[in-house]
């Protein structure tokens, strides 16, 4: 007699299973009735001679086969037994007597099963199936019964306890999935149904039900590929995509019933939510490690759990990974704070027992917990709080540090200061610590005790410039007015604002496209609400019963992370996503990238939510009441920086939540892992009528999206990609509104000011100080509170630029609009709709194969343009749009950095580093009179944009600014109907807005006494050059950047233009062809580019495709001669840079070289700035498929960008704290001032005296030993590293053995007196 072993650990005969038809997942199923718990008995024994573990079973739980008879089932009701088809195992001695046993009476089960069996419902079991939560093993642990009394415990006291233990070791429970199956007309149905489902006992089981089969997604290996399969997909068919179908069909009014037939044929229709190229299954990289490291999920799951209240799944994850993963105080306290919140005094004790017996030592945050639960606990027991705080003694914990080294929610604060003067009446909280000062000696001036400022060094005259604050631009009303607008927008996270394309009148084809638009939005939306209910159910299913992380599904893991938000705001979320990254253009985007978007934007969400049900906008409130004082005067705005009145706010106002919480970021691989089922869920609902166009063709519904694979380099990456059709929709339906995440806008109030890494810029909104990766070796330092007084002045100094108001140029604003309705204009930079494209020629019959393929040509490249056109214009949209919406606004901009230190503001759309358009139209919200200089600075500022005399001096533009005033004027009234002078400047739009400015200050009455508010800037001469020059001491360098002064500016560009031309006469008398072809070609702009990107690493390579790109315009070279042309011409710029930058190249090359022994050792490239910044160059291979520590893939240093990288970023490091310092000494100064990167802005009036601060400070930087301290920095972390004899070395390397050999090898200074600086008139200019 054969057995065989099924899913469930039982055995039954083969020749009677085989009677039984096989469903579609290729089992027989099988119901036997029982008759007394002594047959259970009996089969568990089959099941242990089969070999499977007793701990094992799938089918009935362990505890149905315990020796207890109060645990035995005696139903004569009939159980499942669901045999696969698979080979039998070895047969032993034992396992033969038990055949004899037990076959007469397993044959008469059978038997009466195929008779008897009643069709009904059956349960799945996961396999294979363990206890929940079983109990540690961890050393120290002791049963219940047999527990001494821990934490809080006193002896006597055990009302708590069973409790306690119980909702954090909860007894073996087994959770089983019901699925139920709705009953349908078809006799098909009904026959696979009665093959499908049985009964199960009644006593016992679990009352959880999950989604009727009606509901339920079917995978592709479900389907099949049989007629009966088709039958059944008719009744199984998913509500959601029915309803879509309906309403699509309905709007284009087209039979229903011929539709479904159409649905029934096509494949892709009749799967539905199982699109063969979007799979139902998570992606199994990311499932992997997440299965992987425990670590990535924990605590992102955690702050969902806490958040909505599913405190019970939070203790589940946290006691069955406690054991298996390394966990810190940190994760310790996140439970803590949310125990605490509800009381739960018994969890709380039992966490203290996990943690001790894990070695790990509670801090003031963990106790502060404990008094916040006992003060939240009806009845508090004074013995619990006295125990409480003599085991605080016994850690070195005082009752002081639970108010100066902890953070607060809502009432927290209040309510553990209660419960400490129950046992102590006469306790006072302490006042905070005094802050410390800046330490960086190159600002010690600026960082004094406010005594030393009160005594008189802020005096009347260092006040007088006015142009601080926002007095005169507001009141305090309308200042609480414009916090509290602010604080509704980041509340709902989004903001609406009109398009510009629309006047109202849009025509019959715009109408008609907006309400199909519409039309499938709203069943889009119906369609992803559906799919979210229904992936909430699936994954909630899925994650229940399991014993452990170990076997715990995917989908279990992502079910809180779906709860963070209603179904209805995902869909908008996901429908927001489309329209922002995927459905402006034909490019698409890599589904990782999307996915982590998603993840992101869900994350950010949280956040606020959170910060809100915390009681952060009532206490954000009640402090920015008193911070509008500080920014309505100029007199408090010159004596305390932003940060420091701010933490005086801080430390006055005590009460309520703490504003500086630390939100941690979610890993990478969570945010990806979450975004791919939002991803996949769009793919997959998202569906377009294919005859939106073409009213012609078949109506059927096609995916909006799909699936595409790039190769990027050697990979193949997945991009998600919107159909043509719905591009061409959307740019034709010209939508009147558009959303916006209030991350993208600018503020209608100051920024909070940064006074920690962590917390500053928008109101709720979470904005990190440093742009740099997750988890990184930068992110690592920045977060180390014992360093953060290091950091004041580059925070002061961001203070100091998002303290400057702005406000739009109205009368720009209205001219480029204009020029963007009427389909904007090439020549003005002002992107046209893809529309005016010509269309590529067709193809007919009579077309030849080489006129086809040239067709094909052009069609690809109709394409591309396309697309690049639609993203420009969409680019404009944005930022226009943005600016018509602030039009009437005063509004602040708060900036953060990027890994290097350089300053950006955060709203990416519309600032002032944006292009001339967005410069044109951004001026300064607060004026000052031009005074006696302002308006020669005016006439300069507009010379200078329009590039007409870039070798004159000063004086030479101011005369020829003077000749051409009557074109000015014009320009000024009749910008797009005059003479147009305007229009052939370099800088087309801000020449026309400094045209404007000057027309009203000469017709005032009184040019001294008119208020400018538009902004002059200050360029730096080749500054990359001029720092390289300023650190080798470069006579002849400096001289070409400016250093030196001169009667007129001299232009490095035209200088190297000179040297090779030099060269290449030389060559040409000497015969060499290419010479002699170059005659008459090697101009300013050939060279240009490559002369300024020098200092930002260009090979010899690079330099050549430059140079190339700039000969194509030239006659007279054929494309052969063009390219051996670039090759000479690069090597010539490289051979008179050596000439002219003799130390510059000798810095480059010993920057370049200790980088690449750094990171052939396996380090990143870092340093310290002279302001304090740590930089970390993030350049890493990314490993495919493999993730490190903190869910990024996994990584290895990339030797060639770190070593091509360090040169120019280091460089950037410098202009960034130049810039900086000039920042902060122009707000002592009382002066505007705002850069962008080298380029420094002020009022006219003030230009001079920002001009002679700039040059100071960047003495001052220079003057400091920067390369020596480097080269110190990088010998003491890296020099005893002995470099490996495998790695390539210079010849004139060829002695050294450690790193440190070659950091030493600082190149020596030149001779050139950087004073010389001070007296330069065109360093900056």
């Amino acid at each position: 007699m054969s057995f065989l072993r099924s899913c469930g650990s039982w055995a039954v005969q083969r020749a009677t299973v085989n009677k039984l038809p096989m469903n579609l997942r290729g089992e027989r199923r099988l119901s036997l009735p029982t008759t007394d718990a002594t047959e259970l008995r009996v089969f568990r024994r089959v099941c242990i001679a089969c070999g499977r573990n007793h701990n094992s079973m799938s089918v009935l739980p362990k505890r149905y086969f315990s020796s207890s008879q109060s645990h035995m089932i005696s139903t004569r009701k009939p159980y499942l037994i669901v045999v696969k088809e698979k080979e039998s195992p070895k047969e032993d001695g034992a396992m033969a007597q038990l055949k004899q046993v037990l076959d007469v009476r397993l044959e008469q089960l059978l038997e009466e099963s195929l008779k008897h069996g009643e069709p009904g419902r059956f349960y799945r079991y996961p396999k294979p199936l363990r206890t929940v939560n079983r109990p540690s093993r961890q050393k120290g642990h002791q049963p219940h019964s047999k527990r001494k009394p821990g934490f809080l415990e006193p002896k006597n006291q055990t009302d708590n306890k069973s409790s306690s233990h119980a909702s954090t070791q909860p007894k073996r429970k087994f959770k089983a999935k019901e699925l139920s199956l709705k009953s349908v007309q078809s006799s098909n149905v009904a026959q696979m149904q009665k093959e499908d489902v049985a009964s199960l006992p009644e006593g016992g089981m679990p009352k959880e039900r999950i989604a009727p089969v009606k509901d339920r997604t079917l995978s592709s290996s479900e389907v099949g590929g049989t007629e009966r399969t088709k039958s059944r997909l008719k009744s199984y068919r998913t509500r959601g995509e029915t309803e879509h179908s309906r309403m699509i069909l309905k709007s284009q009014k087209v039979d229903q019933s011929e539709k479904v037939d159409t649905d029934i044929k096509d494949d892709k229709l009749v799967i539905a939510r199982t699109d063969p190229k979007t799979p139902e299954k998570p992606d199994k990289k990311h499932m992997y490690h997440i299965m992987r490291d425990k670590s990535i999920y924990l605590e992102p799951l955690i702050e969902v759990c806490m958040f909505k209240n599913m405190t019970k799944r939070a203790l589940s994850e946290f006691n069955s990974l406690k054991s298996k993963m390394p966990i810190d105080v940190g994760i310790y306290n996140m439970m803590l704070k949310g125990l605490a919140q509800k009381g739960a005094l018994g969890n709380i004790r039992t966490l203290f027992d996990s943690m001790a017996a894990s070695g790990i030592n509670p801090d003031a945050q963990s106790y502060a917990a404990v008094l916040q639960c006992i003060g939240r606990m009806k009845f508090r027991h004074l013995q619990t709080i006295t125990k409480c705080l003599s085991d605080m003694a016994l850690h070195d914990i005082t009752i002081d540090d639970l108010f100066l080294k902890t953070t607060f929610s809502n009432d927290d604060r209040s309510v553990m200061l209660e419960v400490i003067q129950e046992v102590n009446p006469d306790y006072i909280p302490p006042r905070p610590l005094s802050r410390p000062h800046a330490t960086c000696g190159l600002v010690q001036d600026l960082y004094q005790d406010e005594a030393e400022l009160s005594d008189g060094q802020n005096d009347e005259s260092a006040i007088s410039h006015g142009s601080l604050g926002c007095s005169g631009l507001l009141t305090k009303e309308e200042f609480q007015d414009k916090f509290k607008e602010q604080l509704d927008l980041e509340i709902k996270e989004a903001a609406v604002i009109k398009s510009i394309e629309e006047d109202g009148n849009p025509d019959k084809n715009t109408l008609q496209k907006r309400e199909i638009l519409q039309q499938h939005k709203k069943v889009w939306k119906m369609s992803l609400v559906q799919a979210i209910k229904e992936e909430r159910e699936a994954f909630k299913r899925k994650g229940r019963g399991i014993s452990g992380p170990d076997q715990r599904s995917y989908a279990g893991m992502l079910y809180p992370f779906l709860n963070i938000l209603k179904p209805e705001e995902f869909a908008d979320l996901m429908l927001q996503a489309v329209a922002d990254t995927l459905a402006c253009s034909t490019e698409g985007l890599g589904s990782y990238s999307l996915s982590h978007e998603l993840g992101n934007r869900v994350h950010r969400k949280l956040i606020i939510r959170s910060k809100l049900q915390k009681g952060f906008a009532e206490k954000l409130e009640q402090m920015y009441d008193a911070f509008a004082d500080y920014h309505l005067s100029e007199e408090m705005m010159q004596r305390y920086k932003p940060r420091e009145y701010w933490q005086q706010l801080e430390d006055e106002l005590l009460d309520g939540p703490s504003l500086n919480h630390e939100t941690k970021p979610w890993k990478t691989l969570t945010n990806a892992s979450l975004g791919i089922v939002l991803v996949k869920m769009i793919a997959r609902e998202l569906r377009l009528d294919t005859a939106i166009m073409n009213p012609q063709a078949e109506r059927k519904l096609i995916p909006a999206f799909y699936n595409v694979y790039i190769f990027k380099g050697t990979k193949n990456v997945n991009y998600i990609k919107p159909h043509p059709t719905l591009v061409d929709l959307i740019e034709g339906a010209k939508e009147p509104d558009m959303t916006f995440d209030t991350t993208v806008l600018p503020m209608l109030v100051p920024p909070l000011p940064w006074n920690s890494c962590k917390y500053g810029g928008y109101l709720l909104t979470e904005t990190r100080i440093a742009r740099c990766p997750e988890g990184s070796q930068q992110d690592q330092e920045l977060s180390d509170p014992s360093r953060l007084k290091d950091w004041y002045p580059v925070m002061d100094s961001l203070n100091q630029l998002s303290a400057v108001p702005w406000k739009v140029n109205k009368p720009i604003l209205d001219v480029i609009i204009s020029v963007f309705k009427n389909n904007g204009s090439k020549e003005l930079n002002i992107p046209q709709p893809a529309s005016v494209l010509p269309q590529p020629p067709s193809i007919t019959s009579e077309t030849s194969k080489a006129h086809a393929a040239h067709v094909y040509r052009e069609r690809s490249l109709y394409q591309k343009l396309r697309g690049e056109m639609h993203s420009l214009r969409m680019t404009d949209l944005y930022k226009l749009s943005i600016a018509n919406k602030y039009r009437d606004e005063i509004f602040w901009f708060p900036y953060n950095l990027d890994f290097r230190g350089r300053v950006y503001p955060c709203p990416p759309h519309f600032n002032h580093l944006g292009n001339d358009v967005t410069r044109s139209i951004l001026v300064f919200a607060k004026g000052r009179p031009l005074g006696d200089k302002g308006l020669d600075w005016l006439k300069i500022h507009l010379i200078n944009l329009t590039g007409f005399l870039k070798k004159s001096s000063n004086q030479d533009r101011l005369k020829y600014a003077e000749e051409k005033m009557p074109l000015i004027l014009d320009s000024a009234d009749n910008p797009l109907e005059g003479q147009k002078w305007w229009q052939g400047a370099d800088k087309q739009w801000q020449s026309l807005a400094c045209c404007m400015e000057i027309a009203n200050a000469m017709r005032s009455d009184n040019p001294a006494e008119f208020i400018s508010y538009f902004p002059i800037h200050q360029d730096g001469s080749c500054n990359g050059l001029q720092h390289y020059a300023a650190l080798g001491r470069d006579k002849i360098g400096a001289e070409q950047v400016n250093l030196h002064p001169f009667d007129v500016p001299q232009d490095v560009y035209m200088g190297v233009a000179d040297l090779v031309e030099q060269q290449r006469a030389q060559d040409a008398e000497d015969g060499v062809e290419i010479a002699q072809l170059l005659e008459g070609k090697v101009e300013r702009k050939v060279v240009k580019q490559t002369v300024m990107t020098i200092v930002y690493g260009v090979t010899v390579y690079g330099a050549k495709l430059q140079i190339l790109k700039q000969l194509r315009e030239k006659e007279g070279l054929d494309r052969f001669q063009k390219s051996l042309a670039s090759k000479y011409l690069a090597n010539a710029v490289f051979n008179s840079l050596l000439k002219m930058f003799t130390k510059t190249r000798e810095i480059q090359s010993w920057l370049t070289d200790s980088a690449y022994y750094i990171a052939k050792a396996g380090h990143c490239v870092d340093w310290v700035t002279p302001l304090g910044f740590p930089v970390a160059q993030p350049y890493f291979k990314q490993r495919y498929g493999k993730y490190d520590d903190v869910g990024r893939s996994n990584v290895q240093i990339d030797t060639l960008k770190q070593k091509n990288g360090f040169a120019p970023n280091f460089i950037h490091s410098l202009d960034s704290t130049h810039m900086m310092l000039t920042s902060l000494y122009c707000q002592q100064a009382g002066i505007t001032y705002v850069s962008v990167h080298d380029c420094f802005w002020t009022h006219a009036s003030t230009v001079d005296e920002m001009n002679q601060i700039c040059r100071e400070q960047f003495v001052k930087l220079h003057g400091q030993p920067v390369l020596q301290n480097l080269s110190s920095f990088l010998d003491n972390k890296y020099g005893d590293i002995t470099i490996s004899k495998s790695v390539k070395k210079k010849p004139q390397n060829a002695e050294i053995q450690t790193i440190g050999d070659i950091v030493k090898q600082v190149p020596k200074p030149g001779e050139f007196d950087l004073t010389n600086v001070l007296q330069s008139t065109y360093f900056f200019s």
